[in-house]
């Protein structure tokens, strides 16, 4: 899980754990949440979604795809797949 998410086509380093992303922008997550649903429903694979582990991962040089996920708490991730 993650909760640095780097938007590979816009460019953008999300904080999951902000309302705005981080970015300052409202709205911002149910367009990106929203879009990843979508991408899911038409078996777009996740490498193909363009999110990736913007935290150690990006750091260390590492390129791991996310997909979102938001947990029944209200808890935002972003989590690879296996």
């Amino acid at each position: 899980m993650a909760n640095i998410v780097w938007h590979t086509k816009l460019k953008m380093r999300l904080d999951l754990t902000q309302n705005d992303l981080g970015q300052g922008i409202e709205g911002l997550w149910d367009l990106i949440y929203d879009t990843d649903r979508l991408y899911a429903s038409r078996i777009v694979p996740v490498s193909e979604r363009g999110l990736q582990c913007g935290g150690i991962c990006q750091e260390k040089g590492v390129v791991a795809w996310m997909h979102l996920r938001l947990r029944a708490n209200g808890r935002r991730e972003g989590r690879r797949r296996a």
